[in-house]
């Protein structure tokens, strides 16, 4: 489990997490990827989500990043919980690599839900703002004009239960 602590690395911690729980799924196997590497190396030169490592990003981003670089695992580049210079043997510690990934329709519920039925845990962007004493279940706060300022993973959903993993802040 990722504590992204006082970084704002929400976006690195929902990408990592996110590919985590595939890796699980596809090939049985678990591995805890560095959240760090994004931080440290993901550009964002357009500041989207913010302007990049503990100031913001997005996982949409985070995952350009490891399908063109790859990523370390947990061990192999630490979490530090702040911004610092993208280490120069990141590539050479690459413990996964991912081919592609899928960006999901905007606002639209029934692709989300196929996504979370047929291929697994999805990283997405939300208001949080909200969401101060929430913890599980299904979340019934959403406001009419949302401010996305959060990341997370959704990994179920349900009449009754939704499963979503927040980043420790």
């Amino acid at each position: 489990k990722h504590d992204q602590g006082a970084c704002g690395s929400c976006w690195a911690v929902a990408a990592v997490s996110t590919l985590e729980h595939h890796v699980g799924l596809w090939r049985n196997v678990s591995v805890m990827l560095s959240a760090q590497s994004l931080v440290s190396c993901s550009p964002n030169e357009h500041h989207c989500g913010g302007t990049g490592g503990c100031q913001g990003s997005t996982a949409e981003l985070a995952f350009d990043y490891i399908v063109k670089s790859g990523i370390p695992a947990e061990v192999n580049y630490p979490y530090k919980g702040r911004d610092s210079e993208c280490a120069a043997d990141t590539k050479s510690k690459t413990h996964v690599m991912m081919e592609n990934y899928v960006k999901l329709p905007v606002n639209k519920q029934l692709p989300l839900l196929e996504a979370l039925y047929t291929q697994g845990p999805v990283a997405v962007s939300v208001d949080a703002g909200d969401w101060f004493m929430y913890n599980d279940g299904v979340f019934h706060g959403c406001g009419k004009d949302a401010t996305i300022n959060h990341a997370v993973v959704a990994q179920g959903f349900g009449q009754t239960h939704c499963r979503v993993s927040l980043p420790s802040a």
